[in-house]
């Protein structure tokens, strides 16, 4: 089934995350001399809210996405082969894909690599991670960050959980307040990620 959401009151919030993750051009960020990471997703993560960009895709494909249960206030505006996006009333943004998982990408290794990338090319302040464990007993791990842009605090999110060949990923990102608060729903939300296992020998 593909549907597409009214698009106004999306829109101005899309363009609320856009402008809160526009960083200041006079004091542009600098990657210069920075640790890039080996693997392409993980030097894509948190790219949204840096560079202040977003999707324009609206397009819903019904249970196309990764499985898991969004929190109250959020709208899903997007969905599309193992991705899905949706947003608050707050611009805090969501987003869930699955990438691929490499030889030897276990929980810790990625959660090293993440933490290391994100501090180093997109100067945001990173927890150091944390062990979750997901609602079918399923590892994962999650770190928070903050960045301030325009001399405001936009936080970020970043959590996953994986299989031999897959590594499902749930990022948040938006102005502070409203993300600190949505924290909680946020975590709930991560732990009901469904981890497809029989996409590790179909797909």
């Amino acid at each position: 089934m593909r549907r597409t959401l009214p698009l106004l009151l999306l829109s101005a919030l899309l363009v609320g995350c856009a402008t809160t993750a526009n960083p200041d051009p006079v004091t542009p960020t600098s990657t210069a001399g920075a640790a890039v990471a080996p693997v392409a997703w993980v030097n894509e993560l948190a790219d949204e809210l840096t560079q202040g960009t977003h999707t324009t895709n609206y397009a819903i494909e019904e249970g196309s996405g990764v499985v898991c249960t969004l929190p109250q206030g959020f709208t899903k505006y997007h969905e599309s082969r193992w991705l899905t996006r949706a947003v608050s009333t707050d611009s805090v943004c969501i987003k869930v894909t699955r990438q691929e998982n490499v030889k030897g990408g276990t929980l810790d290794y990625w959660a090293a690599l993440v933490q290391r990338t994100l501090e180093t090319t997109r100067d945001l302040s990173m927890t150091p991670p944390r062990a979750l464990v997901l609602d079918d007993g399923e590892p994962a791990m999650l770190l928070n960050g903050v960045k301030q842009i325009n001399g405001k605090n936009t936080g970020y999110l970043v959590a996953f959980t994986i299989t031999p060949r897959h590594v499902y990923l749930f990022e948040a990102w938006g102005p502070q307040a409203p993300l600190v608060a949505a924290m909680p729903a946020l975590e709930t939300s991560v732990k009901s990620i469904k981890v497809s296992w029989m996409a590790d020998v179909l797909f």
